[in-house]
């Protein structure tokens, strides 16, 4: 089956593409932006449905195809698959979530409407943000409300939440970290950074470190060759967010601009470790995978 991601290669005859039919109603920004304000609030009691999953898998994906050049290209060099994001409608979507943002957290979310009452509650939603703030950062868009972004992610009550209201993740009743939350964790606070002050970025520092020890100490196999085997069999989305934590912290590049983290004595050499985690994922048949080529090529370039 072909992926989107194939065509970034540039190998896939062009002759067997075929239409995204289902995509094209997306193409109209009047089209998406009720089809988007519609999903934002849910009445569960009324409609019996909430839409948090589904509103957050449609700015996702639009945001793939509005802000990641690649797949931008692909549409614009294959165009028996019918389907492109205007220039337009970019804007307008851009737009759109700055509205969503919400001023005093920072953060971006569903909404919910109670029974009996016209009033909706916002939810500050870790996963939602996360998303919204890594693809604009990654195609160059200025992150607004630095500063109440990292107050949010910092408050105490968040870090002892449940993901995707907070840092932790329920695993079978017991509430502890992960290096996907923690990956979520790390990139609002990195991307934030320019709003903090000193005593904040100290404060991020160690909470930082924390986590960062948290992965190599308690999450990696004593081996050292794969992430959170105590969750059961070993999976793709371990390696990638274990290795995604550890490239975004800079454990691997020392003269990286953003490094918050400070290594130990007895802690893994990072190269050899770059090495031991790329020999165990390629035990695996995983690296036809997007997570799975991302992962080989964050290892390779360190080994």
């Amino acid at each position: 089956m072909l992926r989107l991601q194939d065509f970034v290669t540039g190998k896939v005859p062009k002759e067997s593409v075929k239409p995204l039919a289902f995509m094209q109603p997306l193409a109209d920004w009047s089209y998406t932006k009720a089809y988007l304000d519609r999903l934002r609030t849910s009445d569960i009691v009324a409609t019996g449905r909430n839409h948090r999953d589904e509103f957050g898998a449609l700015q996702t994906a639009l945001s793939q195809f509005a802000y990641i050049p690649e797949l931008t290209k692909v549409l614009s060099d294959y165009p028996g698959l019918e389907f492109k994001i205007s220039d337009d409608f970019r804007t307008n979507y851009t737009r759109y979530l700055i509205d969503l943002q919400n001023p005093d957290t920072g953060f971006w979310g569903p909404s919910y409407r109670f029974q009996g009452s016209s009033d909706t509650v916002e939810l500050q939603d870790i996963a939602f943000s996360f998303h919204i703030v890594h693809y604009w950062k990654e195609s160059g868009i200025r992150i607004p409300r630095p500063r109440q972004i990292a107050d949010t992610i910092l408050d105490y009550g968040v870090q002892n939440e449940v993901h995707p209201y907070g840092w932790l993740t329920d695993h079978k009743d017991k509430f502890r970290y992960s290096n996907h939350n923690n990956f979520d964790t790390l990139i609002l606070l990195k991307y934030s950074w320019s709003g903090l002050d000193a005593a904040q970025r100290d404060y991020a520092t160690t909470k930082l470190q924390m986590l960062f020890e948290w992965c190599l100490k308690e999450s990696l196999s004593p081996k050292g060759d794969c992430f959170e085997r105590f969750r059961g069999p070993v999976t793709v989305d371990d390696y990638y967010y274990g290795v995604c934590f550890l490239d975004d912290i800079g454990f691997w590049d020392t003269d990286a601009a953003f490094r918050p983290i400070a290594l130990w004595p007895g802690a893994p050499e990072p190269k050899a470790l770059a090495r031991s985690l790329l020999d165990g994922f390629l035990a695996h048949k995983w690296t036809t995978t997007k997570p799975g080529e991302h992962v080989v090529r964050i290892l390779r370039k360190y080994t």
